[in-house]
């Protein structure tokens, strides 16, 4: 016991590190059995059964995809009350009937639309001490004022034709030049140069002409010979021809600027 007293300090650090070595010996038993475990578990993870995954449930989606997919008509014509107010009209008996704004196209038939063509021809061939010059006729069947000048040119020569001012001018002769096989022309509005002969002028189609019918519901039919720009009067509405095509002709109301599409129906 007095031997403890004397030293009880060493004896205190003995245990201490007698406890310590106890510890780090514990500690390397705890690493080298964690270590197994841990292997142990990774075996079971690469080698244990997968359960397959439930396929995904994408029925919503596809509901969305054709929803997408699907075209929506919203029509403002027929039935239409918000842009399309009912209107009445009088008739010379003083009874009050309902006709609609644009009813009155559906009695609106076209008959015939027939094509207007820019027309370019030699016309003449002229010789002089000067040389020789060609007579050039030009018909333009799209110009509100439909003419057929001739001009009188040579090669080299510019001329000026139309109501918007176009040009040609003859480039090249084929053949003698007091009796050619053809001249090749040059145009303002045209990529690559034409060609015309006596008897095989240039044609180019360039706007339409439409002849429509309207059966009136009183009185006698109207007949309209229209092309593009033109005013006509369907029923109590005046109309603008905003464009005549090949098989429909489009109308504009100018109380409401409304467009309409009157399609060409020819005979089977």
């Amino acid at each position: 016991m007095e031997f403890i007293k004397k030293n009880y300090e060493k004896v205190l650090l003995g245990l201490v590190l007698f406890g310590l070595v106890v510890a780090v010996a514990f500690l390397f038993i705890l690493v080298r059995s964690e270590r197994s475990a841990q292997k142990e578990r990774t075996t079971q993870i690469l080698r244990g059964s997968v359960k397959e995954l439930p396929p995904p449930d994408v029925a919503r989606v596809e509901k969305l995809i054709a929803r997408a997919d699907s075209q929506i008509t919203l029509d403002f014509s027929t039935g239409n009350r918000l842009f399309n107010p009912e209107r009445w009209l009088r008739l010379p008996s003083g009874q009050l009937y309902k006709h609609p704004l644009g009813a009155e196209l559906n009695g609106l038939e076209i008959q015939r639309i027939t094509p207007l063509n820019l027309v370019i021809s030699l016309d003449r061939i002229s010789e002089s001490e000067s040389g020789v010059r060609y007579g050039i006729g030009v018909l333009t069947e799209a110009s509100p004022r439909v003419r057929r000048p001739m001009a009188i040119v040579s090669v080299g020569e510019k001329k000026e034709y139309g109501d918007k001012r176009e040009s040609f001018t003859v480039r090249e002769v084929v053949g003698p030049t007091n009796n050619p096989r053809a001249l090749v022309l040059e145009l303002s509005d045209a990529e690559q140069p034409i060609t015309i002969a006596s008897n095989s002028p240039y044609k180019r189609v360039e706007g339409y002409v439409a002849e429509m019918r309207y059966a009136a519901p009183q009185g006698s039919p109207i007949s309209y010979k229209s092309r593009k720009g033109d005013v006509i009067r369907v029923g109590e509405e005046q109309y603008n021809v905003v464009d005549v095509a090949q098989n429909e002709v489009v109308l504009s109301a100018k109380s409401n600027n409304k467009k309409t599409t009157i399609s060409y129906k020819t005979a089977p």
